[in-house]
Formats: structure tokens, sequence, C-alpha cells
């Protein structure tokens, strides 16, 4: 390991967490990505959570956004890039004509029927790498996530 990444990865371990798992992530979606592409998915990986939900229920952009724990501008964006590669439309409300709801097309059926089989990989695969590692790392980020809901980081930081 070269010297400059000692100091992240020893002197100041375990301050880099988040460095290390926005690492990881990008070194899973990498890996991840052709594979997706190889099986005929053409919806960009960071999507996929969207389109499952899109699967159950028409929704709109405020329910994909709780759901998912994300920024509407966020959902926008997914659904602007979801659209233009004719996955999603968005529909009318009769009850709410503000709400437009947005749907799967035809083509977004489909697509999920390839993610919802990658996405069945993909668990397979975290299976076996916690049982590789020894961690369910999976199982440690909920815990983590739970316990910031009690307490976030910033006061966490702020504590003596």
């Amino acid at each position: 390991m070269a010297p400059f990444l000692r100091i992240l990865h020893d002197e100041y371990a375990p301050a880099f967490f988040g460095r290390m798992v926005t690492h990881v992530i990008d070194r899973i979606v990498e890996g991840g990505v052709p594979v997706a592409e190889e099986q005929g998915i053409v919806a960009p990986v960071r999507t996929f959570s969207t389109m499952i939900l899109l699967h159950h229920s028409a929704l709109g952009v405020t329910d994909i956004a709780q759901a998912l724990g994300i920024t509407h501008a966020a959902v926008i964006k997914y659904i602007r890039t979801l659209s233009d590669l004719g996955l999603v439309e968005r529909g009318r409300d009769n009850q709410n004509a503000r709400r437009r709801p947005i749907f799967l097309t035809e083509k977004g059926k489909a697509q999920v029927e390839l993610i919802d089989l990658y996405m069945r990989r993909i668990a397979e695969v975290y299976t076996q790498m916690f049982e590789e590692i020894g961690i369910d790392v999976y199982d440690g980020m909920r815990r983590m996530n739970d316990a910031l809901d009690k307490r976030d980081f910033g006061q966490r930081m702020r504590e003596d």
C-alpha cells in the first residue's frame, strides 16, 4: 500500500468510512453495468429501484422520492432519463388534475422483468460475498441507518 494510502486507511480509519463506502459502491456499479448491458438492460443501474416501484403501481414523483428516500430532483432526473428511453410515461389522475402519475410502458415492463432477474442474481452475489468476508454488510448498514434515525451524525459529532 502506498504511504499516502496508509494515512487514509490506517491513521484515520475508520474516519474515512464514507469514502470507503463510496469507493466500494463505485466498484460494484462499474462491474455491474456491463453485466446489465449484456443482459439487454438499457435502464441505468441507479434507476432500478424506481423501475421496480413502478412495476407495482403508477406513482407520483413525491411517492417515489419518499419510498426511496431521495430528493424530488433526483426522481425527476431519473424519470426524464427513463422517459427518454421510452420506459416510462406520465399519466393523468382523474381525482387530482395536478397529479401526474408515472407508469411503465410496455418496453418498461419488459425491462423490469430483466431487472428482476438481475437483482435476484445480485442478491446471490452479495450473500456469497458476505459469507466470504464473514460480515453481513447489508444488515450492518441497516442497523447503522436505524442508529442514525435515533440520533443523526451531527448530533453524535457534537456530543462529548
